[in-house]
């Protein structure tokens, strides 16, 4: 890897502080350069993270670039303070960015770095909805979504750009593949495999001859020579299930993501099941894009309205009454990344990968209380 490619290199690329402070640091190198032609990150989530820091915080970024300081009691290393200190920007360029953002947020990316030409991370559709927010940002820049794999192996790299698809690469472990939703049975291997058909991927890899199941569950698009083209659709485990209607992150994702066309424009959010009072409901903090053109009664039907039409089970469950209708509190993108930290919920993103399942009960008057908590230090 050749770090020196990399905006601030060594002292920005890996920044030992926390999130808060990192982020503050590399949009503050970004913005300073002109040049910018990719941005790369972990999961693409992080990149949206990226955008909605920069249009909650531009103008103190620009203050703080004209003047040559760093605001006290951030955590960046010494190395990454004089890096950034060094940075003379010049006065025309701390115009144009006062001006682009000024005009607002849609297709910023380009108009701040004319020579864009690509956004690479991890991305697929169990993300349609952070990656709908993104494109907001970026407009028609290209997407490579990088790569699939995990910590046994790297399993497939995308053969076309803007494509959730993942040739797989056969050489770097045995792959055996079971037919979902089978707990368990007959494996196949790659070439055996159904154009169209649900999988469960194993692996063996060579460094311990140790066979994991991973618990994703894929769908095979096609092949490319005799390796399959596989396509991410939802991890095992991860549903929503109060009275026997499980819920997959599949289908979760499809009802949010179809939010959209009734105006309501989420960028991030989270959903957990209330149990206090029977029967139970759904709770779910979302981070929309204009948190006060819907009310939070009227996105609440608007979700119950999408999960109906994504889940036929949840919608027999609602109609006999064995499943109350959802609650929502609408947020900004901000205040949803202080959420996550304050809830106590075990709500906690690796390597900037969001969840969107609660993993445990959370009372429903503390998720109440945190966001307006939020809203009142606003």
């Amino acid at each position: 890897m050749e770090i020196d490619r990399y905006v601030g290199g060594k002292d920005l690329f890996f920044v030992p502080c926390e999130a808060k402070d990192m982020i503050y640091a590399k949009a503050y190198a970004a913005l300073a350069c002109e040049d910018l032609q990719v941005l790369e990150s972990t999961f693409l989530y992080e990149t949206l993270n990226f955008f909605g820091y920069i249009k909650e915080n531009w103008q103190g970024l620009v203050v703080d670039m004209r003047a040559r300081r760093i605001p006290e009691g951030l955590s960046v290393p010494e190395g990454t303070r004089e890096y950034l200190l060094s940075l003379n920007v010049p006065e025309e360029r701390l115009r144009k960015i006062e001006t682009e953002c000024e005009k607002g947020f849609e297709n910023i990316a380009r108009r701040l770095w004319e020579h864009l030409e690509l956004l690479n991370g991890i991305g697929n559709k169990y993300y349609l909805t952070e990656d709908a927010a993104l494109s907001e940002y970026v407009g028609d820049i290209p997407k490579q979504y990088y790569c699939y794999c995990c910590s046994e192996s790297l399993i497939g790299v995308p053969p076309r750009l803007n494509e959730y698809s993942y040739v797989m690469v056969l050489r770097t472990g045995f792959f055996e593949f079971l037919p979902y939703p089978a707990e368990d049975g007959e494996t196949f291997q790659p070439h055996e495999l159904k154009v169209g058909e649900l999988y469960e991927p194993l692996i063996t890899n060579f460094s311990g001859l140790y066979r994991y199941r991973l618990g994703d569950v894929i769908k095979v698009n096609g092949f490319i020579g005799k390796s399959p083209v596989i396509e991410f659709m939802f991890r095992k485990g991860q549903v929503l299930n109060i009275a026997g209607e499980k819920i997959d992150s599949r289908q979760l994702e499809q009802a949010v993501y179809g939010l959209r066309e009734n105006g309501l424009e989420v960028e991030k959010y989270c959903v957990g099941a209330v149990l206090e009072e029977l029967p139970g409901k759904y709770f779910t903090v979302m981070a929309v894009r204009d948190a006060g053109s819907v009310s939070d009664e009227e996105a609440a039907g608007l979700l119950d309205r999408s999960l109906m039409l994504n889940s036929p089970d949840y919608k027999e469950l609602r109609e006999a009454g064995q499943i109350a209708r959802p609650a929502v509190m609408l947020c900004t993108a901000e205040e949803y990344d202080r959420f996550e930290s304050l809830s106590g919920s075990g709500q906690k993103r690796v390597h900037g990968k969001a969840k969107h399942i609660f993993p445990k009960e959370v009372p429903e008057e503390k998720w109440k209380e945190t966001i307006l908590k939020l809203r009142r230090e606003k």
